[in-house]
């Protein structure tokens, strides 16, 4: 009797330790957005819209099961002196609805690709009475490069079901 309750606790454990191992794996699989990126104009690519802009710069903190993302407003002489206040992603790539003005909202979801090496974000204003027309749409692929020093963002917008255009951006770690 107290050695069948032994192997029970020991098959428990083993489950238990298997499973936190995987956990621990898919988040180091993971790509590690964490960081300060610096926005690097001469490697971007702005051909497609000239007259956008990227930030300055981001700042990524990463959760389980969450991003936050800010974007550094100001950045003189290698110091960050002003950024924005951090949305807040949910990994899973569900969206999740927050009221920007009386009549408008925004949806926004976050998910990690399935090789892990890859991010989506995407952006859907759209009028509260109206949530069938989209205002705005923005489609934000976020790439680490090998090394895990530069952070590709390729940025695609259509503003009211105009022409959509995509911008490359490159974005070195700063940190």
């Amino acid at each position: 009797m107290y050695l069948k309750k032994i192997n029970k606790l020991s098959a428990l454990t083993v489950v238990l330790l298997l499973t936190g191992l995987l956990a621990k794996a898919q988040q180091q699989a993971s790509p590690d957005l964490t960081g300060v990126w610096i926005y690097n104009a001469q490697k971007s690519n702005l051909e497609s819209y000239p007259a956008f802009v990227f930030p300055k710069g981001l700042i990524v903190k990463t959760s389980r099961d969450s991003v936050f993302v800010s974007q550094v407003i100001s950045y003189a002489e290698g110091k960050i002196t002003a950024n924005t206040q951090p949305q807040k992603y949910a990994l899973d790539g569900k969206p999740s609805e927050v009221m920007v003005s009386d009549t408008t909202k925004a949806r926004l979801s976050f998910k990690i690709s399935a090789d892990r090496k890859s991010a989506t974000k995407n952006i859907r204003l759209f009028y509260t009475n109206k949530p069938d027309r989209v205002l705005r749409n923005t489609n934000d692929i976020w790439t680490l490069s090998e090394d895990g020093k530069a952070l590709v963002l390729l940025f695609t917008d259509q503003v009211d079901g105009g022409k959509a255009y995509t911008v490359k951006g490159l974005f070195d770690r700063y940190n």
